[in-house]
């Protein structure tokens, strides 16, 4: 797709300014207003289309926007940060896909991002990763909201990451919706269409011609699978600890201000703070260092239905040296030292609040893979695993694979082999461990 000049930009507003709010709805659905149809190119030269929109109040209802990228879009080692497009509805919320990075500085994810304005509840912020997105491919991008059932759902091609809608409690949607601004980058916008009505799943699948999509695209990660991966044969046990009493932690290292007790056979990790501005967090080393290849074991239960959790491997110094080196600058819980300090290692994040284990590569929190899982029940305790062949890195939970995929070298650097073991909260989660086991392969 050619990018546009001065001629076809002239002729694409006086189109916008001709089409206005058009109807476009199928027998059955919600009204959708088409507020453009066709192909917007963009230029990166910063200029901003404005396309009118109906204007009032709005207490519910839909906004769906669907572009295609003129490159493919994936996550290398050493990309550099970029805005891939911007839209934004003055007094409402912005959205925007980007390709965040600064080779060996920060993090790499592919990602959508809307925020709306304070006061929004649960629609205040939705935050989808992408592993890539395909050049010359239609992606539409949809939002609901119900303000007065405190609702809010986005949808990616019709397909909903959360299996119910996110609800903070009901709020005041006071915010006009007369303009919709589009800031240029590299992309082709492709339609623009709002409603004033709630749009479930079936709603957003009858308005994209589609059955309901139930199964995750490939560009969100890999589905939920009810099978075991393949394992291959292990050898004896290499560490083993039940965590059930002070006594087994002797020599394990804590991080940040967490509270570590014991109940029942479990081990629990809190914040001594569990308010809702708290900085809390904290990471709990085990002393045992993996070898290049293992199988790793826990049992996981949630206290609570907060906070975020995340289990580290292969932690070593950068230059080889042990984590606790004293040459090594200083941790205290951070989590941007643990991610962009001079630590190597790979971060699972396999509890929060959405239904997704991600893995990410550190130095510069690359995500190179995730991942569908159930949603946990406070107090049922959970069987968790990690697969660390070579390259070869899977997920489990209660032997039901969540991903098994490949640090593909080429792409995102060195593999990490071996290192140490940590488990970190994010306050406020409270939750328990225990049963802890590294098994070695053949």
């Amino acid at each position: 797709m050619s990018r546009c000049d001065s001629r076809t930009s002239l002729c694409v507003l006086l189109a916008i300014m001709a089409l206005g709010a058009l109807p476009l709805a199928a027998e059955g659905s919600p009204p959708m207003m088409e507020l453009f149809k066709g192909e917007l190119g963009l230029q990166k030269d910063g200029r901003i289309f404005e396309i009118p929109a109906p204007g009032g109040n709005v207490q519910e209802g839909a906004f769906d926007f669907c572009f295609r990228l003129q490159r493919r879009l994936e996550i290398p080692k050493g990309c550099k940060a970029q805005k891939v497009t911007q839209i934004k509805i003055p007094g409402f919320g912005s959205a925007r896909l980007e390709l965040t990075g600064d080779p060996g500085k920060s993090r790499r994810e592919l990602r959508f991002l809307w925020e709306a304005e304070s006061g929004k509840g649960a629609m205040e912020r939705y935050l989808v990763y992408f592993l890539f997105l395909e050049a010359d491919k239609d992606y539409h991008l949809t939002l609901s909201w119900n303000a007065a059932r405190g609702l809010f759902q986005g949808y990616v091609n019709g397909f909903a990451e959360e299996p119910e809608p996110g609800s903070d409690g009901p709020w005041k949607s006071d915010s006009g919706f007369s303009k919709v601004e589009i800031a240029a980058g590299d992309f082709v916008l492709r339609g623009l269409h709002f409603s004033r009505k709630w749009h479930g799943i079936e709603e957003v699948a009858h308005f994209l011609g589609q059955p309901v999509v139930e199964v995750a695209p490939p560009e969100l990660g890999q589905s939920f699978k009810d099978v075991a991966f393949d394992l291959p044969p292990v050898k004896t046990v290499l560490y083993e600890n039940t965590l059930a009493a002070a006594a087994n932690i002797e020599g394990w290292q804590l991080e940040g201000p967490g509270r570590i007790t014991f109940k029942d056979g479990w081990m629990e990790m809190a914040s001594p703070d569990e308010g809702p501005h708290s900085k809390g967090h904290h990471t709990f080393w085990c002393p045992f260092t993996a070898p290049a290849n293992y199988l790793l074991e826990w049992e996981f239960k949630k206290l609570n239905t907060e906070g975020l959790h995340i289990l580290f491997i292969d932690a070593m110094g950068l230059d080889g040296k042990d984590i606790f080196d004293p040459a090594l600058k200083p941790r205290d819980g951070d989590f941007k030292q643990y991610w962009n300090g001079d630590i190597r290692n790979y971060h699972f994040s396999y509890s929060d609040e959405g239904h997704i284990v991600r893995v990410n590569k550190n130095p510069a929190k690359t995500l190179f893979s995730m991942g569908r899982r159930p949603n946990y029940e406070p107090g049922k305790a959970y069987r968790l695993a990690i697969l660390k062949q070579g390259s070869r890195i899977a997920f489990t939970i209660d032997g039901k694979t969540c991903f098994d995929t490949e640090d593909n070298e080429a792409q995102y650097g060195a593999v990490w082999k071996g290192g140490k073991i940590g488990f970190r909260q994010m306050s406020p989660g409270r939750s328990a461990y225990r049963n802890l086991r590294v098994r070695g392969l053949e």
